[in-house]
């Protein structure tokens, strides 16, 4: 099974200027607690958490199919899914949503915040990230111990924020493009 970070963000793909995502009965849910319409606020990360932010994901699932390129990786990655009939798009699953659009028809995969507007004009609720969530610490579920790499050696059972996020960071420096 792939185990991916812990994350408070969400993932979606953009073509041709347009916003691919899906609307999952539970949004409704999530409306009508927070009192929102359907009105969405996409706020992209900035570009280095974004790309810090995917390249932690796509290092994750490259760890299964060790010696591909990435494209090899999501196509092998979408053969599983469709094998376990899982292509279906799935609620709280948009990195693996994500990667079965691009296979399927490609686009630009973008990481960071998603919202929906208040009804009372008080601005968004944003049920993933925030809008004011610029930092790959700012993404990183607080509630949550982190996933250590086997490489490093665990001297503690928690980390602090700052910690996991400079862990995070020399550990993006092996994906720098």
């Amino acid at each position: 099974m792939m185990k991916l970070p812990s994350i408070d963000g969400h993932f979606w793909i953009v073509r041709e200027g347009k916003i691919i995502d899906w609307d999952f009965p539970e949004y409704a849910e999530v409306r009508s607690y927070w009192k929102c319409g359907t009105e969405k606020d996409y706020i992209p990360a900035p570009p280095v958490t974004q790309q810090l932010m995917i390249n932690i994901f796509q290092k994750c699932l490259s760890s299964h199919y060790k010696g591909l390129e990435w494209y090899d990786v999501i196509e092998k990655f979408y053969k599983k899914s469709k094998a376990f009939h899982l292509i279906e798009p799935q609620f709280n699953c948009c990195y693996q949503n994500c990667l079965i659009e691009l296979y399927l028809r490609g686009g630009e995969l973008v990481f960071g915040s998603l919202g929906f507007k208040k009804k009372n004009g008080t601005g968004f609720h944003y049920e993933y990230g925030g809008d004011s969530y610029k930092t790959v610490t700012d993404f990183i579920k607080k509630n949550e111990i982190p996933q250590i790499p086997q490489k490093v050696k665990i001297v503690k059972v928690k980390r602090t924020a700052l910690e996991f996020k400079e862990l995070l960071l020399k550990e993006a420096e092996d994906f720098r493009v």
